[in-house]
């Protein structure tokens, strides 16, 4: 069972960080459920700490935009990929400079800059060592860390787990074109997420959980335990409710 939380434990911004089928939109929902359920007010937001409100349940619940999107970039990233640190650093400032602190907690489900410089750098680099941060992205990531009260959750999941989770949206008529990306390549979609990894936790202070098929309930003692208050009273997120 997971142990009793308090409001006060629970982070203003929780940002969760992964690829896709790394379990960011079940885990977003966990979190809201979590909240709700210590009487906190809560809102679930896509893409960005400034990204719109979503009730949506899941990722493949995407807009006919999204998916012309997701498409457009992938048949345009061999002319155009080089722009992808600038845009995603233009993207990023945008971003900060539009946020205000909000009265309710923040679930935030992904960050498409941060996804966008791993998947840039996931085709440019082989290892973290060639990878150069510009001053200007170093000030800005310094700057989303700042944000009071964020806590940031990067996701990893092997690659079989991402196949099959991603074979199951197949199945359900909801995988999208990174989703099919994704599970073409192993080699290339672990790189990706090993340099998303290496960002978030490096730059922002992620905290890594490895998210391979764990229960609703191994997953919330986990997100419990690396909340800082818990982890300054070393609360290891388990005990009686």
């Amino acid at each position: 069972m997971t142990s009793y939380i308090h409001p006060k434990e629970i982070p203003d911004v929780i940002l969760l960080v992964g690829t896709d089928a790394s379990g960011k939109d079940h885990i977003a929902n966990l979190l809201v459920e979590m909240i709700e359920e210590v009487d906190g007010e809560v809102e679930k937001r896509k893409q960005y700490i400034t990204g719109k409100h979503t009730e949506k349940e899941s990722g493949g619940q995407k807009s006919r935009i999204e998916l012309i999107l997701e498409w457009f970039i992938l048949h345009t990233f061999k002319v155009l990929g080089g722009i992808a640190p600038w845009l995603m650093l233009q993207i990023l400032k945008r971003d900060l400079q539009k946020y205000q602190k909000s009265d309710k907690k923040l679930v935030v489900i992904g960050h498409n800059c941060l996804r966008g410089l791993a998947f840039y750098w996931g085709h440019k680099y082989k290892t973290t060592d060639q990878i150069r941060v510009s001053p200007s992205l170093s000030e800005s990531l310094d700057q989303l860390r700042s944000i009071h009260g964020l806590h940031v959750v990067v996701l990893d999941v092997e690659d079989k787990i991402r196949r099959k989770r991603i074979k199951r949206r197949e199945l359900e008529g909801e995988a999208d074109y990174f989703d099919q990306y994704m599970a073409a390549d192993s080699a290339r979609s672990e790189r990706i997420e090993a340099f998303l990894v290496w960002l978030t936790r490096t730059y922002l202070g992620g905290v890594l959980i490895e998210n391979n098929d764990l229960s609703k309930n191994e997953l919330l003692c986990l997100i419990q335990a690396s909340f800082p208050q818990k982890r300054l009273k070393g609360d290891k997120g388990t005990g009686i409710p």
